[in-house]
Formats: C-alpha cells, sequence, structure tokens
C-alpha cells in the first residue's frame, strides 16, 4: 500500500540497469580523477556512488516479501513452472521476485567490486594507479556493456557467458601471429 506522499517504486529491471551505468560513468570518472592525481575526489566520487548504490539496494529488498513468506531458497535456486511461477527450494516465486532477487544479487556484487577499488585507492594511490586502474576500466566498461570475458569478481560473474568466451576465441584468430 502506497501513502500519498510516497512515489511509486521503478521497476527492479529499470533500476538495475541505472545503477549499472551510474557505477560504470563513476567509476569511469573517478578514474579519470586518480590519473590526474586528484586522490581525495576521485574517493569522494566512489564513496557517494557506494552510498547511493547501498541506498538502492535497501529500497529494493523492501519490496521483497518477508522471508518466512520467502522460505531459505535464494535467487540461484530457481526453475520456471508450467503455472507461469518460479519455484526455488519447493516455494513458488512469480518473475518479479525473481527480477528482484536478479537486481539485489547486481547491487550486492558492485557494491562488492567498488569496495575493493576504494580500499585499493585507500591503501595506496601509486599501487592503484599501477594495478588497480585496470580493473576499474574493465569493471565500468563490462557494467556498460553487460558483457564480460572471465569470471574473476562479483561484476564479471554477473555477466560471464559461454557464448561470451566462443566469441573471445573466434576473434582470438585474428591476433594470433603468422608467418
Amino acid at each position: 500500500p502506497q501513502t500519498p506522499n510516497q512515489a511509486p517504486v521503478s521497476d527492479a529491471v529499470i533500476v538495475r540497469r541505472r545503477m549499472e551505468l551510474l557505477a560504470s560513468d563513476m567509476v569511469t570518472r573517478a578514474l579519470v580523477l586518480v590519473s590526474r592525481k586528484n586522490y581525495p575526489q576521485a574517493q569522494r566520487i566512489l564513496a557517494e556512488t557506494r552510498r547511493i548504490l547501498h541506498t538502492v539496494l535497501q529500497s529494493i529488498s523492501q519490496s521483497l516479501p518477508p522471508p518466512s513468506a520467502r522460505g531459505t531458497g535464494g535467487p540461484g535456486n530457481t526453475t520456471p513452472s508450467s503455472s507461469g511461477t518460479i519455484s526455488g527450494m519447493g516455494m513458488a516465486r512469480n518473475r518479479k521476485e525473481v527480477l528482484i532477487f536478479s537486481a539485489v544479487r547486481t547491487l550486492q556484487a558492485m557494491l562488492q567490486d567498488l569496495q575493493l577499488l576504494m580500499d585499493a585507492l585507500e591503501e595506496n594511490v601509486d599501487m592503484f594507479a599501477h594495478d588497480q586502474r585496470n580493473f576499474g576500466a574493465q569493471q565500468a566498461m563490462i557494467l556498460r556493456d553487460q558483457k564480460s570475458w572471465s569470471k574473476r569478481s562479483a561484476v564479471e560473474r554477473l555477466f560471464w557467458t559461454v557464448d561470451n568466451c566462443i566469441e573471445l576465441v573466434a576473434r582470438s584468430a585474428d591476433w594470433v601471429g603468422r608467418d
């Protein structure tokens, strides 16, 4: 039930995609600031992005049914049934719940990878520019394109598919040195 002061909640898929694009853009901006040696501003952008993602995650999580109604099955244990619902661990789930679980999983993965970047930037800015900058750029690209070539980080695991690997192998034929 909505109160008159409460704005309508957007669809979880739309919110998830908006947050993916926001995180991608903010990580890219933070990397630009790091390249200009403006480390405090880069840290501020990453911290604010984390705060926004965390707030949205809490908001989306509140739209889930209470744990007693959901059972103990997680979003990874879902299979379609003939009635159009999704069942996990014996509990029926509708499509909306599955999409909300997917959005929650994606936001958690983004927060995890964002925390890795923030920790690396706090620990040693010189090592960040050398080691973690490429990681940050890769995470931003994966969030923007929704395509991953490996399963190293939480975000990469979300968007990795076998088809992407097959495509990468097909492209690699162009990279092989020719005699």
